[in-house]
């Protein structure tokens, strides 16, 4: 890899940059540094962890990181959307639903992320007696908290969140 030269963030692909939008733009060191730009922090790998399962709603993701708060959990998630990483769905119904899902760049992660979680996985093994008294059951918890299965709402009542303002 060179990691000599440096990189920009963009959200979205471009096609050009011009000198001036180029100037203003954050600048790297090396790559890393633009993954932890937008997955880093306590909460968004987690979070990204759980939408590679499937899609989910706001309350069951809240159920599922207990240690989370609610103002927390809406600013990671419009982070993520932002950054074109994950999708949010809102459905026109009322109460409003909205629903989370990774995005096609989104999924891109999952080998990421698969390998932050075996390594989380020998880590705890290596430093811990009892792997049980220090992870959860995320299953246990999915069961317990699940809401009504997302499949089985049908997507035309659906709207993205471009589409509801437009409306």
């Amino acid at each position: 890899m060179n990691w000599e030269n440096t990189y920009c963030r963009i959200s979205r692909p471009m096609k050009s940059v011009s000198e001036k939008e180029a100037f203003n733009m954050i600048k790297y060191n090396i790559p890393v540094e633009a993954t932890l730009e937008v997955i880093g922090g306590k909460w968004k790998v987690v979070i990204l962890c759980y939408l590679t399962k499937g899609t989910r709603r706001t309350g069951q993701l809240k159920r599922l990181m207990p240690g989370i708060t609610q103002k927390m959990l809406t600013q990671q998630l419009r982070e993520l959307e932002n950054d074109g990483i994950i999708r949010r769905v809102i459905y026109n119904q009322v109460p409003p639903r909205v629903e989370y899902s990774l995005t096609e760049y989104g999924q891109t992660l999952s080998g990421t992320l698969d390998a932050l979680c075996k390594w989380g996985e020998r880590h705890i093994d290596n430093n811990y007696p009892c792997r049980d008294e220090v992870l959860l059951n995320t299953e246990e918890l999915e069961r317990k908290f699940s809401d009504k299965k997302i499949s089985e709402v049908g997507p035309a009542a659906s709207l993205t969140n471009r589409e509801k303002i437009s409306s």
